[in-house]
């Protein structure tokens, strides 16, 4: 019986993670990437970019709640990363008075 309860629960959160991952926070979370990313370009400048990158996976690991940070490897964290960078390019490509910042 407290087998049964114990993978019940066991269930019932990971599924809860994977709503979390895949749902509505998936957009907040890369939004709140992005903005580590430009954070990072402000502070540090061209040609730096490792510091940068391990300015962004820092402070992103600072306001990740501690639950989920083991959900996430550093492959990943890198990944997210790289599509922030992505963005802010592609953001900073279209518009002028960004780039000009």
């Amino acid at each position: 019986m407290v087998t049964l309860i114990i993978a019940a629960v066991i269930f019932v959160v990971a599924v809860i993670l994977w709503f979390v991952g895949k749902g509505k926070y998936r957009g907040k979370a890369k939004q709140l990437l992005l903005a580590l990313v430009v954070a990072a370009e402000e502070k540090y400048g061209g040609g730096t970019g490792e510091i940068k990158f391990a300015y962004v996976a820092q402070k992103l690991y600072e306001i990740m709640p501690a639950a989920f940070q083991w959900l996430f490897t550093p492959e990943k964290i890198a990944e997210m990363i790289e599509e922030a960078v992505t963005k802010m390019k592609e953001i900073l490509s279209t518009n002028s008075a960004a780039a000009a910042l």
